[in-house]
């Protein structure tokens, strides 16, 4: 089973939840050719921790298409704050959110970062998902909500509409 799929020339990001091993570890296999790998550990579970998943149907929360959520198009090294509690289901006490973000229609190499809003406001330096021109992407995010039930999207170096979909939630 493969959790990601690589094509040459191409930085790809993807979400993933894999069982903890022996001492505390996890394994990377690259079978077929030599890559570099950036891992960055978000967050993890435990069966006694005390935020629990709630799953919700599907919903489209944010479309710069159509602004939806957001005023317009993400515009680069702008961030972008929309609001995620209170809306499709997710309550005000929701502590993180499970959202599908597809970066659609970039102007140019890019790459989009999604963010707990904070006061002051950070910029992490982790990406979500990585675009090039001429191609729609779309990866999964697990993101802890921040100040006012809202979070932060930001595209880095290219104007670029993005998709926003709410799946569920995690909550004390």
């Amino acid at each position: 089973m493969s959790n990601l799929n690589l094509r040459a020339g191409r930085d790809q990001p993807n979400l993933v939840t894999v069982k903890v091993g022996d001492g505390g570890r996890v394994r990377f296999d690259a079978p077929v050719a030599a890559t570099y790998l950036l891992a960055d550990l978000a967050g993890y579970y435990t069966a006694t921790g005390d935020n629990g998943f709630v799953a919700l149907t599907p919903a489209r929360i944010a479309d710069t298409r159509y602004a939806q959520g957001f005023s317009g198009i993400l515009r680069a090294g702008q961030p972008q704050v929309l609001q995620v509690t209170g809306v499709a289901g997710v309550p005000s006490d929701a502590t993180a959110a499970v959202l599908n973000v597809t970066g659609s229609q970039p102007r140019n190499v890019t790459h989009i970062r999604v963010f707990p809003t904070t006061v002051p406001a950070t910029l992490p330096d982790v990406s979500s998902l990585n675009l090039v021109p001429g191609r729609d992407e779309a990866n999964l995010s697990i993101t802890r909500i921040g100040a006012g039930g809202k979070m932060s999207f930001y595209t880095h170096t290219a104007d670029t509409h993005l998709i926003v979909d709410v799946s569920g939630y995690f909550r004390k």
